[in-house]
């Protein structure tokens, strides 16, 4: 914030030279107010107009979320089949559905495991949808473990069994844990470790985070509704809404 207000303040100083020099403001003899001059004006000014200040940092950080806008678009453009068609990332719901969710979750994200429900709950009533899982572990050690697992999971075809019992886990998700829900949903757990050590599932959750970084996501959950990016977690009535808009757009 306080480089924020150093930037208004030094844009402020340049506005009030080129003023003084369109109104002759405080000239004498041609010459311009020193800066120390103008720095009192500016102050003044903004002391006196406080909502001045509250207008700038709205006007910046609209300019700054149009270009994070206009940056993400053009990336999700360049990177479309990476998101929507990448063959390595887990998906449910037909391959032609006419609608496809992209999640960007961490399975300790507490707004990830308060989604998951809904999400759920949209695969299951609505046939035409279908959502790609990308595995994006950013909260620690423990998510990675479980990432690695649930990735190895789809080396045995339960992807989704183990996604939804790990998303579903109260608590710490401590290796034992894992390994106990492994077990809860069939796995070969001796298969399951030596997939998770297959150097190819740390380069599947690196091209994830690769990817993340280009859309500029740094957050769980992050969704794409068709092209429709949303950034945190939403209720099931606003998933239906975009869905039902994505839809509608083809």
């Amino acid at each position: 914030m306080r480089l924020v207000g150093l930037a208004i303040l030094s844009a402020a100083i340049g506005a009030a030279a080129a003023l003084a020099v369109v109104l002759g403001l405080g000239l004498h003899g041609g010459a311009l107010p020193d800066e120390a001059a103008l720095r009192q004006i500016v102050r003044d000014t903004l002391t006196a107009e406080p909502q001045l200040v509250v207008g700038a940092l709205q006007a910046l950080d609209q300019q700054r979320q149009a270009a994070s806008d206009s940056a993400r678009m053009a990336a999700v453009a360049a990177n479309k089949d990476a998101i929507y068609a990448d063959p390595n990332s887990p998906s449910v719901g037909p391959a032609n559905a006419s609608v496809t969710i992209v999640e960007f979750f961490d399975y300790r994200c507490p707004y990830c495991k308060r989604v998951a429900p809904d999400i759920a709950s949209l695969l299951a009533g609505d046939p035409d949808l279908r959502i790609v899982y990308k595995e994006f572990p950013i909260l620690g050690p423990e998510s990675l473990v479980a990432s690695r697992a649930a990735l190895a999971a789809q080396r045995q075809g339960k992807y989704r069994e183990m996604h939804e019992a790990l998303i579903a886990q109260k608590g710490e998700l401590t290796d034992e844990e894992i390994m106990a829900t492994a077990q809860s949903v069939g796995l070969d757990i001796e298969r399951l470790k030596t997939d998770m050590d297959d150097p190819a599932v740390m380069e599947q959750l690196q091209q994830v985070h690769n990817l993340a970084q280009t859309l500029n996501i740094d957050g769980t959950p992050a969704f794409f509704f068709g092209a429709h990016f949303v950034g945190g977690a939403i209720s099931v009535d606003q998933m239906k809404q975009l869905i039902e808009q994505a839809r509608q757009q083809g």
